[in-house]
């Protein structure tokens, strides 16, 4: 397992405001990589739920109407891409794809999908930070995708 070590973050520089809703969701089958993304966004204020499948990851975004869902495009079973159009048909929450998959090939398909951002892993934290703040934290912005 994964240890992931945060001594270096300082919570006074990294939490953000409050708001009502800062729940993020996490879909990856990859433990380790859904375990980093959970410590990392935890460390910005965050809630967290995770899911490691589609069919998981779409009841948990019914569920509870996530503010922001991050998700991996290479799932078992149903594809990211396919959660992405299904995700559609019930939430307007923003949705990065976080993935392995080259941006080239891919980050076209996942906003033609419904994704309002892409980034490739492995994850630059500031990066993420930058997105959750602008997604979250910023919320009429969303509906077009960052550069």
């Amino acid at each position: 397992m994964l240890t992931v070590n945060l001594k270096h973050f300082s919570p006074e520089d990294y939490f953000f405001p409050d708001r009502e809703n800062s729940l993020v969701l996490v879909v990856d089958s990859d433990l380790d990589s859904l375990t980093l993304t959970t410590e990392i966004i935890k460390v910005y204020g965050c809630c967290v739920l995770t899911a490691i499948n589609s069919q998981n990851a779409l009841q948990l975004a019914i569920a509870h109407k996530p503010a922001l869902i991050l998700l991996e495009l290479m799932l078992p079973e149903t594809d990211g891409i396919s959660l992405t159009q299904q995700l559609r048909q019930h939430t307007l929450c923003p949705i990065i794809a976080v993935t392995s998959l080259p941006k080239y090939l891919f980050q076209a398909k996942a906003l033609a999908a419904g994704c309002n951002d892409f980034m490739e892993k492995p994850i630059v934290v500031e990066n993420l930070e930058a997105k959750i703040y602008h997604f979250i934290y910023n919320p009429c912005s969303f509906f077009l995708p960052s550069e």
